[in-house]
């Protein structure tokens, strides 16, 4: 039992060891408590301090690229809180042996500094996914001090025929609300105290389930997380009709690509448009494209960056598409052009290499001639016009083959030699019409003694009374009517010969007269 022990007993120094041997080791579990509150203090403000979003300064991203980035950090996010959680409750756990086998009140206060702990872990959650969502939202919004820098990159392009975002309004708005849930989903991944240590070997006898809510179920239903998430919604719905806006304002190039390159072409090319024409349509693309390349290529509109190269880079391309369209046709003009003069000279000049062997021949070769003198000047002033379409296509560039431009340089000469051939055509031409002058009169004469000599015949031999049987008379007829048929083909056969000679045809009465009778 206790007795009393004066200061001056014996055995005073023995008592005094050994109570303070007994104070030094509760000194040591009031420190060692008080060590393992202030690691657990320090988790808390460690996970309070985690970002649960990671957003570089000045770094403009696109949707795919952020949402990965995110992803990857939640991911890393979740194995940093596991490991504090599990930190905290090896701390927890450390801490409960000095109460293991203490009574119910010490366990009772166990238990409330288990709920406090887990309070602090709760509030330390919810102010990192506070403080992460406020972080997004100025991001997107701003606030008073923060102006709202780009944070998203758009690619304008032209899709199907309509200017469009790449990646769309709708895909962005879907990404943002995504990392936002993902956010604050990141702390499912920490259990309440009061269950993990429930589910520990070591402490499953000393601590009761709570049947609270998980951190996940409380947090996602915080008012002001709820509002926060409210707020980055509204700035992403916000945004669109600025976007949208800014769509429009390619409205003004819609003619470019919308429309049909190929049917309008048949149709300029039916309407044989003038070469002044050709340049002015050719010019105003041409300085379209210079305007769209002169257009901003980097706009921003609140928290994104709208790159319009793509778009640029193909609407300049439909107008080089276009020039392309016009410098073709021009070419193809000016080729056909080219190549029927060509044509037209090779076969005038075959026409007169050959020796006319008839009148008929003859006939026709002095109507190329005249036609072909006829048209000389006409001729000569379609060179300009084509030379000019030529220095247009030069104007722009265009890269014409070379057996094309040398016919064009040759042109000048060639012509002159067509001209020369005209000239020894016309020569050869009037000596062959003085050698068949004499055979036309030598047929001339021939012509006339048949239709006298058929007149003679027919007045002495035709059926004129009854005295000849009817089968005679029809036969007799019928050789005659074929003799006048003859002279008729023959009459008609000398008359470009009496044409080309300024020869009046015979008047041929006796085989009028023939005719009738």
């Amino acid at each position: 039992g206790l007795g009393k022990l004066k200061w001056a007993g014996r055995g005073i120094g023995d008592y005094i060891r050994e109570c303070r041997k007994h104070c030094s080791d509760v000194r040591q579990l009031v420190f060692d408590f008080k060590a393992a509150k202030e690691q657990i203090a320090h988790a808390c403000r460690q996970v309070s301090a985690t970002s649960l979003v990671h957003i570089k300064k000045k770094r403009v991203y696109d949707d795919i690229e952020f949402q990965g980035e995110q992803r990857a950090h939640a991911d890393q996010v979740r194995r940093t809180l596991g490991t504090m959680h599990s930190e905290v409750k090896a701390t927890m756990l450390r801490a409960f042996e000095v109460f293991r086998y203490d009574g119910d009140d010490v366990q009772a206060e166990w238990m409330r500094f288990v709920e406090k702990v887990d309070k602090m872990l709760e509030e330390a959650l919810r102010t990192t996914v506070k403080r992460s969502l406020q972080e997004l939202s100025r991001a997107i919004n701003g606030d008073a001090r923060t102006d709202v820098q780009p944070l998203f990159r758009l690619n304008a392009v032209l899709d199907t025929n309509r200017v469009e975002f790449k990646p769309t309004i709708a895909n962005l708005k879907e990404t943002v609300e995504s990392v936002s849930q993902e956010a604050i989903t990141t702390v499912a991944a920490v259990p309440r105290l009061s269950e993990a240590l429930r589910a520990s070997a070591e402490g499953d006898a000393r601590v009761e389930a709570s049947g609270r809510q998980t951190f996940f179920e409380v947090i996602s239903a915080d008012e002001d997380i709820t509002k926060i998430v409210g707020q980055i919604i509204a700035g992403m719905s916000g945004i669109q009709t600025k976007m949208a806006k800014y769509l429009t304002t390619w409205d003004r190039y819609k003619h470019i690509w919308d429309v049909d390159k190929d049917a309008f072409m048949r149709r300029y090319a039916k309407a044989n448009r003038s070469l002044t024409a050709f340049e002015t349509d050719i010019q105003r693309y041409k300085e379209l494209q210079n305007e769209i390349q002169s257009e901003e290529g980097i706009t921003n509109s609140g928290f994104i960056r709208i790159d319009s190269s793509p778009l640029k880079q193909t609407l300049t391309g439909h107008c080089h598409k276009w020039q392309v369209k016009f410098t073709n046709l021009l070419n193809d003009n000016a080729n056909a052009d080219l190549s029927s003069t060509y044509a037209h000279m090779d076969k005038v000049g075959a026409t007169f290499k050959k020796r006319p062997l008839n009148l008929d021949q003859l006939a026709d070769q002095i109507g190329v001639l005249h036609g072909e003198q006829a048209e000389v000047v006409k001729n000569e002033a379609r060179f300009e016009p084509l030379q000019a379409q030529y220095k247009l296509l030069e104007k722009f560039e265009v890269t014409v083959k070379d057996d094309e431009l040398a016919k064009l340089a040759a042109l000048a000469t060639e012509w002159v030699d067509f001209k020369q051939t005209l000239v020894d055509a016309e020569r050869r031409l009037d000596k062959a019409k003085g050698d068949f002058r004499d055979d036309l009169l030598q047929s001339l004469n021939e012509f006339n003694a048949q239709t006298s000599t058929l007149r003679s015949e027919l007045l002495r031999n035709a059926p004129f009374s009854d005295e000849v049987a009817p089968e005679r008379a029809a036969e007799l007829i019928g050789e005659y009517a074929a003799h006048v048929a003859t002279l008729r083909a023959k009459e008609a056969q000398m008359r470009s010969g009496l044409d080309i000679f300024n020869i009046d045809p015979p008047p041929n009465k006796e085989t009028a007269q023939s005719e009738r009778d």
